[in-house]
């Protein structure tokens, strides 16, 4: 069975059960939400382990909470709470799992912490749970419950991510319309693929992205045309500064193709400073250019 990470369960230092984290998912919601699937496990045990024919004691899963975090015990990034229709978890004579589901309110802040550290590699995270165990009604002591180290596949957190960023904006809002979004469509969809190669950890090509979305910027006006409109919507000396201020990102893009001995890697902070300046280049260019005239 696949496994992201696991722990015994122990109660007065024996153990009655294990749990394990099976899967991790985007849950739907108009805000990131990281969602778990968390195996659970509790075996039917004798009072007396030497006395096989003393009654079993029956164990109950009444209450489940937890933290997720980037480090064994610290570094928290949110509380972690059972959620979705409950059904009672008891032991089982046979050590059925049972599967719940749990998740971790997050928001665009705490996923760039994340990402800063993950650095395009496999997130490594930890999770903390406190169950509140019923035996014969008398709740136990479940403190040694071990932190669970969680190793996420690079394709399954990037899919979570996929899947996040639907819920909210970038900090730069493109606002365009119609004729104006076609375009600059090529634009966008070059930007994308920047944001999706950052997140595999692939830098020098998330750059080379945003050389391709400028030049499909000046296949649609030419340079001496561009020039020409920023200088009328603003003058001659800002529409200069512009100017070259598209030719130096686009330089600087070029350096991860373009240069003659072998590029080094350009890291996440400059890749998403390429991609930031280069989306803030086109909407400038949006909003200070018009459609070529019929």
């Amino acid at each position: 069975m696949v496994s992201f990470g696991e722990s015994d369960i122990l109660v007065s230092s024996f153990t009655v059960g294990k749990v394990r984290v099976q899967n991790i998912f985007h849950d739907p919601a108009i805000y990131p939400r990281l969602g778990l699937y968390i195996g659970w496990t509790l075996l039917e045990r004798p009072d007396s382990l030497a006395a096989p024919d003393v009654p079993l004691t029956d164990y109950e899963l009444r209450e489940l909470i937890g933290e997720l975090s980037l480090k064994e015990r610290e570094d928290v990034i949110g509380p972690v709470l059972w959620t979705g229709q409950r059904t009672g978890i008891r032991s089982t004579h046979d050590g059925w799992e049972r599967q719940l589901k749990m998740t971790c309110d997050l928001d665009p802040w705490r996923i760039e912490k994340i990402e800063r550290i993950r650095d395009g590699k496999e997130p490594k995270l930890w999770l903390n749970l406190w169950p509140t165990l019923v035996a014969r009604g008398v709740g136990l002591d479940t403190r040694m419950l071990s932190p669970i180290p969680i190793s996420v596949p690079r394709d399954t957190w990037i899919d979570f991510l996929t899947k996040a960023r639907g819920c909210f904006y970038d900090i730069l809002e493109f606002k365009y319309a119609g004729e104006e979004a076609i375009r600059f469509r090529k634009a966008f969809e070059h930007l994308k693929s920047a944001r999706r190669s950052v997140d595999r950890g692939e830098y020098n090509l998330a750059v080379s992205m945003c050389r391709k979305a400028i030049e499909t910027v000046y296949h649609e006006i030419p340079n001496d045309a561009l020039k020409e409109q920023l200088v009328a919507k603003t003058d001659k000396k800002r529409a200069g500064e512009y100017m070259s201020f598209i030719a130096r990102i686009k330089q600087l893009a070029g350096c991860a193709v373009h240069d003659f001995k072998p590029a080094s890697e350009y890291s996440r902070i400059e890749a998403l400073f390429v991609i930031q300046s280069t989306e803030s280049i086109i909407a400038l260019l949006n909003g200070l250019t018009e459609l070529p005239k019929e």
